[in-house]
């Protein structure tokens, strides 16, 4: 139980740590290729980090023996459940969606040692994934996620070039917000948002 407790919160900051590289690569527009390879291997990591949560989830809770024991371990496991949620949430891509949903069940489904409480841990964090993805999809929650981004996120990491590529996907009222942050005076600096803007979506610059 404590192996599989110190595996967890040693292997979960990792995974965070690996997939912030790996998304850099993910937003690098200027490079589809290795794009669409960061983008697979991000999904990978994702799926396999929650895979070896949940057995390593199923371990500990099912070598606990009293109630209090499975209490103070559902809390512990819970914690760097929750932290890969939100490693999800901060990715915002829809195949690290899709694989959060349905990593935990398949996991659960094939361990035969899971217990009880493994699986209804597992549900619950499909459900979390299942619910931060729908609301992803919300078009007013994207519009001011992005429109955030593009305004105080940085560019030397993608983070405002990933928001003209997601503002302009809006529609016009995501291309609007765009042309208003390049007009403005305070982004005569932001030479990589204008490249962007140019290299891809010449057609409607004014």
């Amino acid at each position: 139980m404590l192996l599989a407790l110190l595996v967890l919160y040693t292997g979960v900051p990792v995974v965070v740590f690996v997939s912030w590289i790996i998304d850099l690569w993910v937003k690098s527009y200027d490079f589809p290729r290795a794009q669409q390879i960061a983008k697979v291997a991000l999904v990978a990591l994702v799926t396999l980090a929650f895979t070896c949560a949940n057995a390593l989830a199923s371990r500990g809770l099912g070598a606990a023996g009293t109630r209090l024991e499975l209490s103070a371990v559902t809390v512990f496991v819970a914690l760097p459940i929750a932290a890969l949620l939100w490693l999800v949430h901060d990715l915002d891509w829809r195949p690290v969606y899709a694989s959060a949903v349905v990593s935990p069940p398949a996991a659960a489904l094939f361990l035969t040692s899971s217990s009880d409480c493994a699986r209804v841990l597992a549900v619950l964090t499909t459900a979390v994934a299942a619910a931060l993805a729908v609301r992803r999809e919300i078009h007013e929650v994207r519009f001011a996620r992005y429109a955030r981004m593009l305004q105080k996120a940085c560019s030397c990491c993608g983070y405002k070039q990933r928001a003209v590529h997601e503002l302009y996907a809006l529609g016009s009222k995501g291309r609007k917000t765009i042309l208003a942050f390049l007009d403005d005076p305070g982004s005569q600096y932001e030479t990589r948002v204008h490249q962007e803007w140019a290299r891809h979506r010449p057609d409607t610059r004014a």
